[in-house]
């Protein structure tokens, strides 16, 4: 079977790892020019974690992460990458190469240099904005903000303290302690965070001057190159077409506030790798079909709740956002670290 992983991140080396084992030997691209190239802090709680312990990872993951909490650990998301392509004796990855087109009916892939080969199944694990959803002309259902979020290293901050989170009048401060640095993730209103140097450091100080002395004080470790990304989630209306199918957040992307998209890249990756073991090339429109009818009430479960979440983090004392939680619903930080931790004892 001849498969193709476009999107060298965590769901989709943490796919080609699962099929290695199983015998495949899928082909993998990414537009990037490095593997690890972003580097920032990411979140992995245990949904997405415990698939390390059958690649035989997790003991290594442990040693180059932090407990944030019982069920989640934090570390920099270079290092979990890197980690994923060391599993499994993974294939060359060939960077900087994109998908140019693709025929979901017959996986004929026209490669961005100009290649074209046939494949079996394509898996588009390229992101957000995925190139692959694209090509396959899938609606999104997308919810976007005005709020936006950074997220960087300090060697400052209450180490001490392990996980600490404030959220007053619609801005938010994570501080999350690992061994000699502490992750400081920033939310707010985008004019607020957007643009960069000593500008957006003085607006920053006006926003979050009500936070306390810690927060405040890990804020100012702002660095000049820093990880931003806007307050938004996305849900693909089609997650498969004929031999294409989405995996992580090209099927959904979720609000940064949830620290649970690479949980569920890694979930996925281990429903869709059960699947093609039990499928050949002519079962893999079947194996898509019940891969989705898997996952896909989870995933809009997650979803529909990282969206309360948000809204209750980010929630001002103004009459809209008041009537906005009371339409909608909000959820503290606490009840939905307990719906995650309920969703351990689920099937997948």
């Amino acid at each position: 079977m001849r498969i193709l992983i476009v999107g060298a991140g965590v769901g989709g080396l943490t796919l080609a790892a699962l099929l290695r084992q199983r015998g495949l030997t899928p082909d993998i691209v990414d537009s990037a020019s490095s593997v690890a190239s972003a580097s920032y802090p990411i979140a992995l709680h245990t949904l997405g974690s415990r698939v390390l312990h059958g690649l035989g990872m997790h003991r290594t993951f442990t040693t180059i992460s932090a407990p944030v909490s019982e069920d989640m650990r934090i570390l920099d998301r270079a290092q979990l990458v890197s980690l994923l392509s060391r599993a499994g004796d993974q294939p060359e990855i060939r960077l900087g190469m994109s998908v140019a087109s693709l025929n979901s009916e017959d996986g004929r892939v026209r490669f961005s240099d100009g290649l074209e080969q046939g494949y079996d199944l394509v898996v588009g694990a390229d992101g957000a904005r995925s190139q692959v959803r694209e090509l396959i002309g899938s609606p999104v259902d997308s919810t976007r903000s005005k709020w936006m979020c950074l997220t960087w290293w300090s060697n400052r901050g209450p180490e001490e303290r392990g996980a600490f989170e404030n959220s007053v009048g619609g801005r938010f401060v994570g501080l999350h302690a690992a061994p000699n640095r502490t992750a400081v993730m920033a939310a707010a209103p985008s004019r607020v965070l957007e643009g960069d140097g000593d500008k957006r450091r003085a607006r920053m100080a006006r926003a979050f001057r009500k936070m306390d002395a810690h927060s405040r004080a890990a804020l100012e470790s702002l660095p000049a190159d820093v990880f931003w990304s806007p307050l938004a989630d996305s849900l693909a209306k089609n997650w498969r077409k004929g031999r294409v199918v989405l995996l992580g957040d090209a099927a959904c992307s979720f609000v940064p506030l949830a620290k649970i998209g690479a949980a569920m890249a890694m979930e996925s990756a281990a429903v869709l790798a059960d699947e093609l073991s039990r499928a050949g090339r002519h079962e893999i429109p079947a194996a898509l079909a019940s891969f989705e009818k898997r996952r896909r009430a989870r995933i809009e479960t997650i979803l529909a709740d990282s969206r309360k979440l948000g809204r209750g983090l980010m929630a001002s004392r103004s009459p809209v956002s008041w009537l906005r939680r009371r339409a909608y619903g909000s959820m503290t930080g606490e009840d939905f670290a307990r719906r995650m931790a309920a969703m351990l004892g689920d099937p997948i």
